[in-house]
């Protein structure tokens, strides 16, 4: 079944802006994005901008830059919890849902220590479950979006840490969120004693290094 003319309208026009629908037509849309012509989007909904109810349709991103610099950031967060035993639960590009709020796709969702979701549910729950300690995206193309809008929208879900990676400068952007505000940090709130020097330095690593050869130096800088 094709999607109505009206909510295919709203589709296509979230491929370029944030566009204004309701809650239900949103999860119609999310739902069946195939039919749509699209498959290849993320869904985004929010009602943290500018007092509407706004969706955005994501296109996935593909390029080289956003593959490699992906496995920084993660690995970093997950090394380090390693050696400090602490528990983490880790997301790749998994549906954070609150619902008639907020519905997104974050490239990395980190829970760390209790209060993990449990498995069986397609999206995370928020309604259900706490949202995630930290969130990080990967902006190749999308960098003014990551550090604006969404870091607006991550702010409503009570994020308690949001890491915007800058590919082309082979930079980390951190924020704190606390109260529905953020700020920049230069060390980590939710990993406490992790220098985000460390994964800025493991980023510009990616250019000079093999990847195993970057896991081996974060050991090294983790382990001691």
């Amino acid at each position: 079944n094709e999607l109505p003319e009206r909510l295919r309208a709203i589709a296509e026009e979230s491929c370029y802006e944030w566009t204004e629908v309701s809650w239900d037509d949103y999860l119609i849309i999310a739902g069946d994005r195939e039919s749509t012509g699209l498959p290849g989007v993320r869904p985004c909904f929010t009602t943290a901008l500018f007092r509407q109810s706004l969706m955005k349709l994501d296109m996935v991103p593909l390029g080289k830059d956003h593959g490699r610099c992906n496995s920084v950031p993660f690995k970093a967060a997950t090394l380090f919890a390693a050696f400090q035993r602490f528990k983490t639960a880790e997301y790749i590009n998994t549906t954070l849902r609150k619902t008639g709020e907020d519905d997104c796709q974050p490239d990395l969702s980190i829970y760390v220590g209790d209060g993990l979701p449990t498995p069986g549910n397609e999206v995370i729950d928020l309604d259900e479950f706490d949202p995630p300690n930290l969130v990080i995206e990967v902006a190749a193309t999308s960098e003014g979006e990551d550090l604006g809008y969404k870091r607006m929208f991550y702010e409503n879900l009570g994020i308690q840490e949001y890491w915007v990676i800058i590919t082309r400068m082979r930079k980390l952007a951190a924020f704190a969120i606390a109260d529905g505000r953020s700020g920049e940090i230069k060390e980590s709130v939710v990993l406490p004693r992790v220098d985000l020097a460390i994964v800025d330095e493991a980023l510009r690593r990616t250019d000079g290094n093999d990847d195993a050869a970057t896991t081996r130096w974060l050991i090294e800088k983790f382990s001691g």
